[in-house]
């Protein structure tokens, strides 16, 4: 089967699954997305709902029926339409921050509230700090480096549980964040949303300081938003300080 997106012509009625596209990745290469299950039981006039997916694959080249043949499923996702998924509570940490922002204008009809937790891509302070590369490195030297890294993410210093979920989770990234992310992509966006935003900050947050301009910031395109600030928490403050985030989280989820 060739790939098929965009979906010509643009409706879900001639989907099928095993479909497939190619998804330019930002270093050259290409991932890929795929149909999954096409559901035409639950069609709204001429919209059907339809599961789509993205591979576990990464090529040179755009894919082909051949180069993805046993490839595993990655990440779900849904296109549908309002009211078939009721709308959701979105809270997003970091990149993830922006990319509720993404879908929250994009798809305003899934999204209830967004909360943005320690997310760039703001008009506010942003320290980059110095990284070590751990391209190439195994062992101890991978762990050492990984520990270093934290550093920038934690107010005290890494345990080892911090260290075995920042090395199994950050090789696993397609994309590099600060593309999608930076200078402003959140800024932007704030002024778009139609749901309420809000904010979750670590007190000693040390990538992006100064929850008081971040608030600032936010307000600038969301000014009802609210700000809950987690006291002795760096950039990972739900890891950091669980009971206090959670219970500014559930504080947030419970405004009107």
């Amino acid at each position: 089967m060739t790939p098929v997106y965009p979906f010509v012509p643009k409706s879900n009625a001639e989907l099928a699954p095993g479909q497939f596209w190619s998804i330019p990745l930002s270093d050259g290469r290409f991932g890929c997305g795929r149909v999954l299950r096409v559901d035409r039981d639950r069609a709204y006039g001429a919209r059907i709902l339809f599961v789509g997916a993205v591979l576990d694959w990464v090529g040179e080249t755009p894919p082909t029926s051949e180069a993805i043949a046993g490839a595993e499923v990655l990440a779900v996702g849904l296109r549908t339409l309002p009211g078939l998924i009721p709308p959701m509570d979105v809270a997003g940490f970091s990149m993830g921050g922006v990319v509720g922002a993404h879908l929250a204008a994009h798809a305003p009809e899934l999204v209830k509230r967004l909360i943005v937790v320690g997310a760039g891509g703001l008009d506010a302070p942003l320290v980059r700090g110095s990284w070590s590369s751990i391209r190439g490195l195994a062992g101890e030297d991978l762990v050492r480096a990984t520990r270093g890294n934290l550093r920038h993410m934690l107010d005290a210093p890494a345990d080892d549980l911090a260290v075995l979920i920042q090395m199994t989770n950050a090789p696993r990234g397609r994309v590099r964040g600060g593309d999608v992310v930076l200078p402003d992509q959140l800024q932007r966006l704030l002024p778009r949303l139609a749901s309420p935003v809000d904010a979750i900050w670590g007190e000693r947050d040390s990538m992006h300081p100064r929850p008081d301009l971040q608030i600032e910031a936010i307000r600038r395109g969301r000014p009802e938003a609210e700000l809950r600030v987690i006291p002795d928490a760096g950039h990972w403050a739900m890891y950091e300080q669980p009971e206090a985030f959670g219970l500014a989280l559930r504080d947030l989820l419970a405004r009107p």
